[in-house]
């Protein structure tokens, strides 16, 4: 909840907006995170509870100068507009909420749990999987809908799997991102590390980057997971995708041979900053430690580290704001890192080499050393 009264009043009216709408918790939910963006799904639930059954919070001159309309009666133009910037799992819930706004969901977009492409020397492996909307069945809806025994949707022609040459994957991935209002959990582009030969995966991924490069609108992917030969590469995807959406970035080296990648251009995209996690696969990044600070899940390598480089990065998580991170980061040679650490607490388990220190907000951070990495592991205090 927010701290300054004026805006829990304004989020307030804005829920209250939302109730008086017919609109239900969840899609409310959308609405509101637009202007408050760390609202929960369990504060509207509280709020609307409150203006259903108990006093109105000091809302009841605005709830009485509106009227109440059904959800039915809310122009599709309007609710199309809250569904915008609804991610996966909003569409997910939102299926289970309402009959017709699952209708609404399928008519209007179209929303995949995962695409992958996967490249061999034989062919182009294929999956789709589109998002399953497991709802009640209803007479409302026009089309009547295939109901299982235990009263939710069967899932109907929801996973596609195929292989394919690379003109016919690259045709079949233009037509999927190019449609309109397309929400992608995970997007998968990856390559057999072991037989591939340099002429297919040059021919692969300079026709991802075509296709990326010749999108006319952003794409909304949440997870992105895909091999890269430069940072080049991977600028071509991350310039097509919305701003804001982005989550989690798995990157691997296309030659699974370990190089250095330049990170300059990518940490000063709009979607560094909305990243929780990243991972690499054969690739240095030549980045600060600085600019993974706020991602709660690092697995990876960081050009030119020192002992003192570390030590500054220690010290910034145990002033994070983070309730909980995880950074793993592969560290050559692990001499001398012990030493620089101390003073610290012993960890629980004594055949574990590290230790653990102790935040002034009810937090520790625990290091440990492993085969070539050192795992740092901020969590709030049990």
């Amino acid at each position: 909840m927010s701290s300054d009264p004026g805006d829990e009043f304004q989020k307030q009216l804005c829920v209250l907006h939302s109730f008086n709408s017919g609109l239900p918790p969840e899609i409310a939910l959308i609405h509101v995170k637009n202007s408050f963006p760390f609202t929960t799904l369990g504060e509207i639930e509280r709020l609307y509870e409150m203006l259903t059954n108990g006093p109105r919070i000091g809302l009841d001159e605005q709830r009485e100068k509106k009227s109440k309309i059904s959800f039915e009666e809310i122009p599709v133009e309007i609710v199309g507009k809250i569904l915008k910037d609804s991610t996966t799992e909003d569409q997910k819930r939102l299926h289970k909420a309402s009959p017709l706004l699952s209708e609404f969901i399928s008519n209007n977009f179209k929303t995949y749990q995962k695409i992958e492409f996967y490249l061999t020397e034989a062919a182009v492996l294929m999956k789709i999987e589109k998002q399953n909307p497991r709802v009640m069945e209803t007479s409302k809806l026009g089309q009547k809908r295939k109901v299982c025994a235990d009263g939710m949707q069967e899932s109907i022609g929801s996973k596609i799997s195929s292989e394919n040459s690379i003109p016919t994957a690259l045709e079949i991935l233009k037509d999927i991102i190019c449609s309109k209002n397309v929400k992608v959990s995970e997007l998968h582009i990856h390559n057999d590390k072991d037989s591939v030969s340099d002429h297919r995966k040059r021919e692969f991924y300079t026709g991802i980057q075509e296709v990326f490069n010749n999108l006319k609108a952003e794409l909304h992917v949440e997870e992105l997971f895909i091999c890269i030969k430069d940072a080049e590469s991977l600028m071509s995807v991350l310039n097509k995708l919305k701003p804001g959406v982005l989550a989690e970035l798995k990157i691997h080296n296309i030659n699974h041979t370990v190089s250095r990648i330049p990170m300059e251009q990518i940490v000063r995209t709009v979607h560094w900053k909305s990243l929780k996690k990243i991972s690499e696969g054969w690739l240095t990044l030549d980045m600060k430690l600085d600019e993974i600070i706020h991602l709660r899940h690092f697995v990876g390598r960081v050009a030119d580290l020192t002992i003192e480089k570390l030590l500054a990065h220690r010290d910034k998580l145990l002033q994070s704001s983070l309730n909980y991170c995880r950074h793993m980061i592969s560290v050559p040679n692990l001499d001398g890192i012990l030493e620089a650490f101390q003073p610290f607490a012993p960890l629980e388990n004594f055949t574990v080499k590290g230790g653990r220190f102790f935040c002034q907000n009810n937090k520790t951070l625990d290091f440990k050393l492993g085969h070539s990495f050192l795992l740092f592991t901020l969590q709030e205090t049990k």
